[in-house]
């Protein structure tokens, strides 16, 4: 069976959803396909995930199926795909402006004193796409635009279990001051994995490693990657052309001594037969 609705009004903005149920099988398959358009997400995530840890107005849009006899095993079984694009807003919970500091400390070999700016990172734009598998959401697209960062994500949010564990790639993009008023120049131009990691309503924000890479060094690297990879397949080649050209010496070798051996042993038999 299916089922359309039109939302009207929903979460301060509107959407629709076609829903469709599938009990011939021993396990029902439930589906949802929906599109929900200026929606407050906040209000959203607090009532399907009980935290409200981002919030902001824009598009959410999901297909998602699932097999479930019971309603626990809707989330450990879900599969689809969802997309959010949104803007002006936060995400509740991690102060990305912080560990970007707090990496230019370290990097610096200097002590880092922790603010008392609001545990929160604003946006003016938050996009992203993932695929669920077995409840686990994995981000295939992320990118958010903040008036003094650019921030990109990777990893997964295991929505049946409530779990993060994601990095994020931060950098800033302008020397003026945060949150808090801090002068931010020192750090425009370096690039922080952070680390994010733990139950949705617990998790931990970290430093991943001491991996701090000033932006514009990136492509140098890559240029410097690409020219060894370049230097090992041509030596590979070499090799390979070497190994060929001794192959086909040997083989020459062999044949010439093949014959040498057989006008040898027609030598010696007319030599017998005289």
């Amino acid at each position: 069976a299916q089922i359309k609705l039109q939302l009207g009004k929903i979460y301060s903005g509107s959407g629709e959803a076609l829903l469709s149920i599938d009990a011939r099988n021993q396990k029902p398959a439930v589906s949802a396909k929906s599109t929900l358009n200026n929606i407050q997400v906040g209000n959203l995530l607090k009532d399907y995930m009980d935290d409200a840890f981002a919030n902001g107005k824009g598009s959410v849009n999901f297909d998602v199926r699932s097999l479930a006899e019971a309603s626990s095993q809707l989330t450990s079984t879900l599969k689809g795909v969802v997309g959010f694009d949104l803007l002006d807003g936060e995400i509740v919970g991690i102060n990305i402006a912080e560990k970007l500091r707090q990496a230019e400390a370290l990097k610096d070999g200097v002590k880092y004193t922790k603010s008392r700016e609001v545990n929160s990172t604003d946006f003016a734009s938050l996009s992203g796409k993932g695929t669920i598998n077995n409840g686990k959401l994995r981000l295939t697209d992320f990118n958010m635009a903040a008036p003094l960062m650019r921030t990109k994500a990777k990893g997964t949010a295991d929505i049946h279990n409530q779990i993060f564990d994601m990095t994020f790639d931060a950098y800033f993009v302008n020397s003026r001051t945060g949150q808090t008023g801090k002068d931010l120049s020192n750090t425009k131009s370096l690039l922080v994995p952070i680390k994010l990691k733990g139950p949705f309503n617990d998790f931990d924000l970290s430093l991943s490693g001491s991996r701090f890479v000033l932006q514009g060094q990136e492509a140098k690297i890559d240029e410097a990657k690409n020219e060894l990879q370049q230097k090992q397949d041509a030596e590979k080649a070499r090799l390979a052309q070497k190994k060929a050209e001794e192959e086909r010496r040997y083989q020459e070798a062999k044949e010439r001594a093949k014959e040498r051996a057989k006008a040898d042993a027609k030598k010696r038999l007319l030599e017998k037969l005289r």
